[in-house]
């Protein structure tokens, strides 16, 4: 008959625990931080709890680091993320619009930067087939105090 070692949560070495936590979502990580008081400090550990978060979840498309120079919470930082990470992608406008019905808006394209998310318009390159031209006209980013960053650009056709 085989047997079966239970070992309680706890008992894991820290950075095993920080491992596993890493890949719940914050409202999970809520729970289990309310069911024991070591948990809660556990799951406050920004340097290595929410950075694993945010590089598990964004690292591949984005320098986590980078973000606000660096010197914001990764807590702070997974929010953000979390509501930008909604607008990559192709994004059409739709419904009333103040222009011509012949002339349709160009789609625009949001895609994560280094720091940044960066939106921009697409139009096709005329007599070049399918290629396309990108014109950026937003700059999404977080300031070294935590604060979200929207520059507006300027497009002058």
């Amino acid at each position: 008959m085989e047997t079966v070692i239970q070992l309680p949560f706890s008992d894991f070495l820290e950075t095993c625990q920080l491992c596993v936590l890493s890949f719940l979502l914050p409202s999970d990580l809520a729970a289990f931080a309310s069911t024991c008081k070591r948990f809660v400090s556990l799951c406050h550990r920004d340097q290595r709890l929410w950075f694993s978060m945010c590089h598990r979840r964004w690292g591949s498309q984005t320098l986590i680091k980078k973000w606000g120079s660096g010197r914001i919470s990764y807590r702070r930082l997974y929010r953000i993320l979390d509501e930008y990470k909604n607008l990559i992608g192709f994004w059409r406008r739709c419904g009333d619009s103040a222009a011509p019905a012949s002339s349709s808006p160009p789609p625009v394209f949001f895609e994560w930067g280094p720091s940044y998310i960066v939106g921009s318009r697409v139009s096709p390159l005329k007599n070049k087939g399918y290629e396309v031209i990108k014109k950026p006209f937003l700059w999404m980013s977080v300031a070294s105090n935590g604060e979200e960053q929207t520059i507006f650009i300027l497009i002058i056709n």
